[in-house]
């Protein structure tokens, strides 16, 4: 199918996937899905998890958290019975596509397509896995095909990611636990690169190294040409990456649990590929915790032998399970290689048993046992597992020409190594006895899965431990991450090659020729690396070599040229004055001119969570010869002193990390030294710096301490080599408490290292520069106090720093009184205040007086109002309202009357207002923000003993156009007056003066008073 013909077939499904939206539509053919490349994902753990990932940061997908997607991809896998592949994100495990059941009955490619939302919370990758059932879905190993995955922006419907593995690469996909992933262009077999045309003429590994068994590994990917080609001219063994592991062979066992019922063909056609080819065989892993079987070694859980429906075993059962196996594995490879010719020359019997890191204070390396990581194996046996293991390999292999290996990680870890070495020690001691000569255990393989902060000293001083018991050295998983996303950067690339040279300028050093046997790359090129993502390996995708293959063909020459990298930006600075002190514990004067740092950065994996920080710091100095470093710590009342512990690391106690080249490289050096001072004087040294000769150079340091206060001090004198310091010189430094507690650490905190790690990693430190001793700036004193009014007290903090020598003491004056020396200052009065301060150096250095305006208000404004409270409705209203505030003045005055705004003084005519309630609000806010409200009311009204006022208004104000119509007005008025208490005469009364003015209503009375007056006579005869 051209590329034409695929972009028209691509239309056409967009056009589908348009018209229906949501849903799956089947393609016709399993050839392939749009006849080009696609990704081949190979699960090879037995774990539903296993499967492939990219990764939505910047370096894969580039998702924006809270914007919706559209996820649309092919899909195909030939397995029968899969109970479904999900596509999910790896932080809150959401669905956002699941297949549902899959089967190769009538197999066809299916296109998918979903909408998801993606959130902070989703992860930093999505990931295709198995679904999982009730079944054994889970433990079956699957493949399946993935093509056009292709992600939109879902509102816009922008492509923002597409990945149709048309250049032969992963496009950013990388595996997900244990499965491989390759490019392939049909169902059958794997993609044929686009590779380097002279990649067979590069130098060879094997030739440049004759006197070591130079590897990498065998598998689908490396069978094809020309990955063997190149396979079998740079190497001369190979170690299967999955197909002799347990999960592998298992085959129709997994259904009868009868470990006689084991299944070879995949390892048989990948180890005749390799033999056919001339390379030798290291079998990996007979074994191991990861990629096995779970009914092999069930954890006992009853005392008597299992059925099938109680798969517990008993530790007997477990271990007749692990010989049976070991027995079938390797008598069938032995009988089908290595009959007439030796073509397996060594297996790792056990892989990973140990746990542990240098710093794990639970653990003791001569005590091996403590190392045991609770396996299956381990709970279903003992720690007596490791051992018998080796001794039903031994004795399937009982002439020792197949050579058997303990196999683990991180054996630069100097405690895990002795461990193991302790380990293989014990058990070789025992055999010994009954096998004069002999060794049960004959190598350890040293994984070596490297970056670029391993220390190559530290695998110096692995390799010799085990030099000194005999037994030889495999260097098994080789590679060294440098990068992400499966990319690199030019200085990644230089100082991954960088470090290959160091490491390998130490396995071959001629000191550990009879001792190092094998040195195995795990893995040829980059994008098919289990570890992808971090490009580990020394060719890219299409066999082009990196440097660091040339760094492998000739460190030497390689690190000759090589200009390292220097420290990463962004950790801590600060200084160190030049000065001499007495080395005695104590703080000379010249100690209270410099300017203390905190320790107060908190090493997490190093600290318990209910730790409490003690109160830590320190000061440096420098003179021509030392460097000087005074170390003050407190710790909590209620955690004594402690040295219980063996290791001087779990002990009260002062670190300092020195790096004189400040991060010239991660590793130490002569150059660089790691000095620790237990509270009552001891001391010790990690790494010490050297001359020239070896010659390590000595600390000197003194204590002091109160077992009454739980406080200690420590001061350190560490001499300069390998530079001559001088002003704005910059050296790498870190200081560091280790907190301990009833023998064991509960806590350690740093100045700069929050990783725990800068042991090992001097690019983990901060930067010390040398400066003069003489201290000539003031310190800088700010305050905290708020500007403008405020309704509350105010309490000020003064702060200051001073990067010299340090704050001596802070001054203030309030309202121009005598200036106090402190730095807090509390103000509870009304009114405006003058806060003036300043501060002064260890040096005498005074800042100039600096002024604050603190302005406090906590009274609200007042408001006063007449008593007045009733009026007659024939009386004028003159009503008037005092607001006022005496200290930040009014900002705002609110006066209302009957709901409508009115002014500080409410007048009303005669008449103007109605009878009954009129309510007054007057609200008022002052500057500070302080807020009152007060309501009042004026009541009109009329009585028949004013009735007379009633009239002469009308009077006043022309309302009585008749002027003969006064008198009989105010006859009847008198009349009303006249009946007192009497109802019935005042009722009588009332009518007549109504019925008079009603009927002189726009007559002798203008119409709207003479309704007034009704109007208010009603109300009279109502009451």
């Amino acid at each position: 199918m051209n590329k034409r013909f695929k972009q028209i077939l691509v239309l056409v499904f967009a056009v589908v996937l348009f018209l229906q939206q949501v849903g799956i539509i089947h393609k016709a053919s399993a050839a392939s899905a749009d006849g080009n490349y696609l990704l081949k994902v190979q699960t090879t753990g037995g774990n539903q998890w296993d499967g492939a990932q990219i990764d939505t940061g910047a370096s894969g997908l580039n998702l924006v958290a809270g914007t919706a997607y559209t996820f649309s991809y092919d899909l195909y896998t030939p397995d029968q019975d899969v109970a479904g592949i999900v596509l999910q994100t790896n932080g809150n495990y959401n669905w956002i596509k699941n297949t549902g059941a899959l089967s190769a009955a009538s197999p066809a490619w299916t296109s998918y397509t979903a909408t998801y939302t993606y959130l902070a919370a989703s992860g930093g990758q999505l990931q295709f896995v198995k679904t999982g059932d009730s079944g054994a879905t889970d433990a079956k190993n699957i493949t399946y095909y993935i093509d056009n995955f292709v992600v939109k922006d879902a509102t816009t419907g922008n492509v923002v990611y597409t990945a149709d593995f048309d250049d032969q690469s992963t496009d950013g996909f990388a595996p997900n636990g244990n499965a491989a992933l390759s490019t392939v262009n049909s169902i059958g077999g794997a993609t044929t690169p686009t590779t380097n045309p002279d990649v067979l003429s590069l130098p060879s590994i094997k030739n440049t190294y004759p006197n070591y068994l130079m590897g990498s590994i065998i598998g689908p990917y490396y069978m094809q040409d020309p990955i063997m080609s190149v396979l079998k001219a740079q190497f001369g063994v190979v170690t299967p990456e999955n197909a002799t592991k347990p999960a592998s062979l298992i085959g129709t066992s997994a259904s009868t649990h009868n470990v006689a019922d084991l299944s070879f063909n995949e390892a048989d056609t990948e180890l005749q590929s390799a033999i056919d080819n001339g390379l030798k065989i290291h079998g990996h892993t007979l074994v191991w915790e990861g990629q096995s079987i779970p009914w092999l070694n069930n954890a006992k859980i009853s005392d008597s032998d299992p059925t099938l429906s109680n798969p517990g075993l008993t530790a007997a059962g477990a271990y007749a399970n692990m010989n049976d196996y070991i027995n079938a594995v390797l008598t069938h490879f032995d009988g089908k290689f290595n009959a007439s010719t030796q073509n397996i020359i060594s297996w790792d019997v056990v892989n990973e048993a140990f746990g542990g890191t240098v710093r794990d204070s639970s653990l003791d390396p001569k005590d091996w046992h403590s190392y045991l990581k609770a396996t299956p194996w381990l709970k279903a046996t003992d720690d007596n597992y490791v051992e018998q293991a080796f001794k039903d390999a031994r004795a399937a292999e009982p002439n020792y020409n197949v050579l058997l290996y303990y196999n683990d990680y991180s054996m630069d870890d100097q405690n895990k190594a002795a461990a193991v070495r302790n380990m293989v020690k014990d058990i070789n001691d025992r055999w010994a006895v009954g096998h004069p000569g002999k060794q049960l255990i004959q190598g350890v393989g040293m994984q070596e899965h490297n970056g670029l902060g391993t220390n190559p000293n530290n695998t110096r001083k692995t390799i010799q431990m085990f030099k000194d018991i005999g037994v030889k050295v495999s260097i098994s998983e080789l590679d060294i991450s440098a990068g992400t996303g499966g990319t690199q950067t030019a200085d990644q690339k230089t100082a991954q090659a960088a470090q290959y040279a160091r490491l390998m300028q130490v396995y071959t050093d001629p000191a550990f020729k009879d001792t190092v046997q094998r040195i195995t790359l795990w893995g040829l090129t980059d994008t098919n690396s289990w570890l992808s993502s971090g490009s580990p390996l020394l060719f890219d995708g299409k066999l082009y070599p990196k440097d660091a293959f040339y760094a492998v063909i000739d460190p030497a020459g390689y690190l000759a040229h090589y200009n390292a990298p220097g420290k990463p930006p962004g950790g801590k600075t600060s200084t160190a004055a030049k000065g001499t002190p007495n080395i005695d514990g104590t703080m000379d004067d010249i100690w209270k001119t410099t300017s203390p740092i905190a320790i107060d950065v908190t090493q997490a994996g190093n600290t318990k969570a209910d730790t409490i920080m003690p109160t830590a710091t320190a000061r440096m100095l420098w003179d021509d010869a030392n460097l000087y470093v005074f170390a003050q710590v407190t710790k909590d009342p209620s955690e004594p002193l402690d040295k219980g512990n063996a290791n001087p690391w779990e002990q009260d106690s002062v670190e300092a990390v020195v790096d004189l080249t400040n991060g010239s490289t991660a590793m130490y050096s002569n150059a660089s030294g790691h000095y620790r001072v237990r509270y009552d004087g001891f001391a010790s040294v990690d790494a010490g710096m050297t001359d020239n000769q070896g010659i390590a150079t000595k600390m000197t340091s003194a204590t002091t301490y109160d077992e009454t206060t739980n406080s200690y001090t420590v001061e350190m004198q560490i001499p300069f080599i390998q530079i001559t310091p001088a002003i704005g010189t910059q050296i790498g430094f870190d200081a560091q408490v280790n907190d301990a507690k009833a023998g064991a650490r509960i806590g350690a905190f740093a100045w700069n290292d929050a990783s725990g790690t800068a042991y090992q990693d001097l690019f983990k430190i901060g930067t010390l520069q040398l400066v003069a001793g003489s201290d000539t700036v003031p310190p800088v004193t700010t305050d905290n106090a708020p500007t403008g009014w405020q309704t509350h007290p105010v309490n000020a903090v003064l702060q200051a720093t001073d990067a010299g020598s340090g704050v001596a003491s802070t001054y203030y004056s309030l309202d121009g009184g005598a200036y106090t020396s402190g730095n807090s200052i509390s103000v509870s009065s009304e009114g405006i205040h003058t806060l003036r301060y300043y501060s002064e150096d260890l040096a005498g250095n005074k800042e100039a007086v600096k002024e604050k305006i603190i302005q406090i208000d906590l009274t609200a404004p007042a408001i006063t109002m007449p008593d007045t409270t009733k009026v007659l409705i024939s009386d004028a209203l003159n009503y008037p309202i005092g607001v006022s505030d005496a200290t930040s003045g009014l900002d705002s005055v609110s006066i209302t009357l009957d709901g409508m705004p009115a002014s500080n003084l409410i007048k009303a005519a005669p008449l103007s207002l109605t009878l009954g309630i009129h309510p007054i609000v007057v609200t008022a806010s002052d500057k500070a923000g302080n807020s009152v409200t007060l309501t009042s009311q004026i009541t009109v009204y009329m009585d028949a003993a004013h009735l007379n006022s009633l009239i002469q208004c009308g009077i006043d104000n022309g309302f009585i156009t008749k002027p003969g119509l006064v008198n009989s007005l105010l006859a009847k008025v008198k009349q009303v007056q006249a009946a007192g208490t009497d109802a019935k005469k005042a009722g009588n009364a009332l009518n007549a003066l109504s019925n008079e003015v009603s009927a002189q209503s726009g007559k002798g009375l203008k119409a709207g008073y003479a309704a007034l007056v009704l109007s208010i006579l009603k109300a009279l005869g109502n009451k």
